[in-house]
């Protein structure tokens, strides 16, 4: 096997580059690190070109500032505290530009976190996730950097809860949750107690585990009397964190994280944003393979924007014969309306 996409460690450097061929002492190690896979390049790939919406360097320097982030307010390091979120600005605006810059783009990407590293990664996952929103929805530059400033520090209240009741694997007891609930306003007044920022910050920090339907904390807001912000990354936050690797679950697929923020629309969730979040996000990622209806496999090669449930699909062998065709259109084809994907496999 040929790694397809350059493979990164906690701290950015790169542990595998594209192009490398996989022994088992790189797997054993992958294992070890519990990576939950990685990107191979073979003959069905070809062709397949997947990039994340922001770049990697981007990326890598946003997470290393989330976990010094940490690093300060358990020290006590005000001034480097402050520093760090100094440091945010810079990349919100970054991630913003990029956003912007590829508002067309679907989001193809499967995402490989270490897991020791969820806390930080999944930050800077829920901001870009809440960005392509966002923009989506037309809210202007402002908007976006408050917004952005909020979805990167929504979960800066767990800081202050013990980690081993944040990683116990397993089902909390009431008092344990009752525990974990307080984060939205452990975050929140921290905040507010030691910079100035937009009011529409501190709401978003404190109500992003509010639900639409009225039943979430810490207030029971409902609808609209929940602020647009924590909407937003109410979503983004329930589809990374049920797509990652965590002490008490296993990872869902993206397919899978669709049909649960479809299930949750007017529920949990806000019907518009998870409207607009399900045509942005690619159920079925570009280099996934899948199972169709008529018993064939393939590999998604391309999605199609406003039809991403009816992707561009390269045929793989069928007990090692070639296909009788390379390729299938299940948006264009017409006769191939009453095929479907049922499962994705990778």
């Amino acid at each position: 096997m040929i790694v397809g996409r350059p493979l990164r460690g906690r701290n950015g450097e790169i542990l595998l580059t594209a192009g490398t061929s996989l022994k088992s002492t790189y797997i054993e190690s992958i294992r070890r690190l519990r990576y939950s896979g990685l990107y191979i390049q073979d003959e069905f790939s070809e062709g397949i070109d997947i990039e994340d919406i922001i770049s990697e360097e981007l990326r890598s320097n946003a997470v290393t500032a989330v976990r010094r982030l940490e690093t300060d307010m358990v020290s006590g390091a005000a001034n480097g505290f402050g520093a760090q979120i100094d440091a945010f600005a810079g990349f919100i605006d970054d991630i913003i530009e990029s956003v912007l810059s590829n508002k067309d783009t679907i989001m193809n990407l499967v995402d490989l976190k270490i897991f020791d590293e969820y806390t930080y990664q999944h930050s800077i996952n829920v901001c870009v996730l809440s960005e392509v929103i966002g923009v989506a929805m037309g809210l202007d530059r402002a908007q976006l950097f408050n917004l952005g400033m909020t979805a990167i520090l929504h979960d800066i209240g767990k800081f202050f809860i013990d980690k081993e009741l944040l990683n116990k694997p397993g089902r909390l007891s009431d008092e344990e949750f009752d525990i974990i609930k307080k984060h939205p306003e452990l975050g929140c007044d921290y905040l507010r107690r030691n910079f100035y920022y937009s009011s529409a910050i501190y709401i978003g920090v404190l109500q992003h585990h509010e639900r639409y339907n009225g039943k979430g904390y810490p207030h029971g807001r409902a609808g609209s009397d929940i602020h647009i912000f924590a909407r937003i990354i109410s979503v983004a936050d329930v589809y990374d964190a049920i797509t990652s690797l965590r002490p008490y679950h296993e990872p869902v697929l993206p397919s899978e994280a669709h049909e649960y923020i479809m299930g949750n629309a007017g529920q949990h969730l806000d019907p518009d944003v998870a409207g607009i979040f399900i045509h942005k996000v690619a159920p079925f990622p570009e280099g996934s393979e899948v199972l169709l209806s008529n018993g064939l496999r393939g590999v998604v090669y391309r999605n199609h924007p406003e039809f991403m449930s009816r992707p561009l699909i390269k045929l793989l062998p069928i007990e090692g014969k070639p296909p009788s065709v390379e390729f299938i259109d299940l948006r264009d084809d017409p006769s191939l309306f009453n095929v479907t994907i049922t499962k994705m496999l990778t």
